[in-house]
């Protein structure tokens, strides 16, 4: 493990290019970075990071790509490989759904977001550098898309601008484990002081924020994440909203079932995909009868009735650490209808 340490006066936390045609269902390049992107648990890692930069008091800044509109590129003269790409498949089309940034990474106040690049670096052409500079930031922690492109272009120019960087390696992804390959191990390690993973990190930012509240402050934080946690793992149930369900869930969440201990959001998936069918058919009602916190466990207590069954009693135990789902153990009596 890295001997990481992150002084919040000066470390900023750098997100780029969450935009839903990246990291969403039904976003024009997620079935191209799926593969790579589900094999590191890149999304649930990236709103990991992002939970505890923001629960730590880091600033956060954005980075992110131009968003494509009608006429652009059309009287250039010269034109890089990365731009005939977004042109010709209009990705973060401006107006579109793939051109928002996805739910859970919007920026909130206080959130710096520097002007749109055009081609891969954050840096090119924008504010970027003045922003971090002007704000006193020394240290970026690097998270987002692409690794092979936007993420190793970017990184490359913080180290040109004297830039301390650290890349999650486990937070970005790339198109094709070559490509992200290339980057992780050929290219990004000249620029970046630091390689590590998310729960490095989240471990880190969270040993230091204890280091800096006292017990009782401590405890409120812990008792508001997880009351926080809850509430978007709910609504993201009643939206049928599968990837913000899943990235709830910590890289190594374990949840107990009846098909026994499943480990990792991409095991977990399918348990919900299941619900999900089952409670979008006419007529299903969700009724919470009692819901217990106390710091980092709650347990809630639920009935419901679908077209299919009827969940005479059924109930959820939770262990919710840095601002992600640890583990989660499911009991329900279950009486069919047929």
């Amino acid at each position: 493990m890295a001997n990481l340490k992150f002084d919040k006066e000066i470390t900023a936390l750098l997100v780029i290019d969450p935009y839903n045609d990246f990291i969403s269902e039904k976003g024009k390049v997620w079935d191209r970075l799926r593969a790579v992107a589900e094999a590191n648990d890149c999304v649930a890692n990236m709103l990991q990071v992002l939970t505890a930069a923001r629960k730590a008091g880091l600033r956060v800044f954005y980075a992110l790509h131009h968003r494509y509109r009608p006429g652009d590129y059309e009287t250039w003269k010269y034109i890089a490989p990365a731009q005939k790409a977004a042109w010709m498949h209009k990705t973060f089309e401006n107006g579109t759904w793939g051109g928002e940034i996805r739910r859970e990474f919007e920026p909130q106040p206080g959130d710096i977001v520097a002007l749109e690049h055009w081609c891969s670096s954050g840096f090119a052409n924008t504010d970027l550098d003045l922003q971090l500079k002007e704000h006193g930031i020394h240290q970026l922690i690097v998270i987002g898309l692409l690794a092979h492109t936007c993420v190793e272009s970017t990184v490359r120019f913080a180290a040109e601008l004297g830039y301390q960087v650290t890349v999650v390696q486990d937070a970005i992804a790339s198109l094709t484990d070559e490509q992200m390959y290339a980057a992780l191990h050929i290219n990004i390690p000249n620029y970046a002081s630091a390689i590590v993973t998310t729960k490095e990190v989240v471990e880190t930012l969270s040993f230091q924020l204890r280091l800096t509240q006292s017990v009782s402050a401590d405890q409120e934080i812990t008792m508001r994440s997880t009351a926080e946690v809850l509430d978007h793992h709910r609504k993201c149930f009643a939206d049928r909203d599968l990837d913000g369900l899943l990235a709830d869930y910590s890289a190594d969440a374990v949840f107990f079932g009846s098909e026994g201990a499943l480990r990792g959001p991409n095991a977990i998936k399918p348990v919900f995909e299941r619900l999900f069918a089952e409670f979008a058919k006419p007529g299903a009602s969700v009724t919470r009868k009692q819901l217990l916190i106390e710091g980092e466990y709650a347990y809630t207590v639920w009935t419901s009735e679908t077209a299919d069954n009827s969940y005479e009693l059924a109930s959820d135990t939770f262990v919710i650490q840095n601002g992600s789902i640890r583990l989660q153990a499911f009991t329900a009596k279950v009486k069919p209808k047929y």
